[in-house]
Order: structure tokens, then sequence, then C-alpha cells
């Protein structure tokens, strides 16, 4: 595996998860990398208290993470296992996963204040295609379970 980052120095930072991903700041689910092997990811989320997306889910109910956002936090979780286990050949760059399909169980709410630890394994790749299955929790408390499917982006070179 040709790593960007040594295991030695994990956890990775949200500060250079930036420059790993698409995604603006506003955006990004994961805050921190804490495990890293070949075809395993383990990160971390907190929710605050005042993210605008759990203040603005109820209005005037429960405090808690939407759970496309669950799907999402997984996703991204995904994309950063592709990028930091890129083959050297790839140049040390993973071609991006992009959610292709995914299905999951919602097990328990996401509260405001909670951290999430989302665990996040390779199952295969064939034709370009990675298998992902994915757990998240906020300690011993299970959230969802996922399974997520990313294809690569299309350049524009590639037929759609």
């Amino acid at each position: 595996m040709n790593q960007p980052y040594c295991t030695d120095i994990l956890p990775i930072p949200r500060a250079a998860i930036e420059k790993l991903v698409p995604f603006g700041t506003s955006w990004l689910m994961v805050d921190e990398v804490i495990t890293l092997q070949a075809d395993r990811i383990q990160t971390r989320k907190m929710l605050a208290h005042d993210d605008p997306f759990i203040t603005g889910h109820f209005a005037d109910g429960p405090r808690i993470l939407p759970g496309v956002l669950l799907i999402e936090f997984v996703s991204q979780s995904a994309y950063l296992l592709g990028v930091l286990s890129a083959p050297a050949e790839v140049g040390g760059d993973a071609r991006p996963r992009l959610l292709a399909r995914c299905s999951a169980s919602f097990l328990s709410p996401a509260y405001a204040g909670d951290t999430l630890v989302a665990e996040v394994t390779q199952l295969e790749c064939i034709n370009d295609v990675t298998l992902y299955e994915a757990s998240v929790s906020c300690g011993e408390r299970l959230i969802c379970r996922a399974r997520v499917f990313g294809a690569p982006a299309r350049t524009q070179e590639q037929p759609a």
C-alpha cells in the first residue's frame, strides 16, 4: 500500500483531510482518520450542538443528524480509504470513488453532542466497482449499518 500518510502518524487531522477530498469544508463529514489498513478505515465525526444540519433537521424536535448524512459520512470515509490506499502506479492518488448505490439500516439516532465512529471495510472490487461494508457507532451504541457501492468518476473521454 502506497500511502501519502504513514500509519505511525495517525490520527490524520481534518486539516490534512481537507486537502485529500474534493468537498467544501461545510460539506466535509470526516473530522479525522483514526485507523488505516489496506482494506479498512476508521474515521471520526463530532456532532456539534450548533451544526446547521442538526439544528435545521427538526425545528422543534430532537436534535438528530439526518440519516442521509450518516450515509455521506460512510461514503466520504470510503473515499478516503481509496485515496489513502492508492497503488503506486496511480501515483499515490486514487481515482475518486463516487457513491453509486447503497443500502442501510438505521438502528439508533445520532444526536447533537455525539462522537461518531465509522468503520468501513472494502469487501471486493470487480470491474472498478467497489463494495464497502460499514457501521457507524457512538461508543457502544450502533447507529447504522450500510453497504455502499463506489464507482470511479468518469472522465470526459469515458462514455457514460
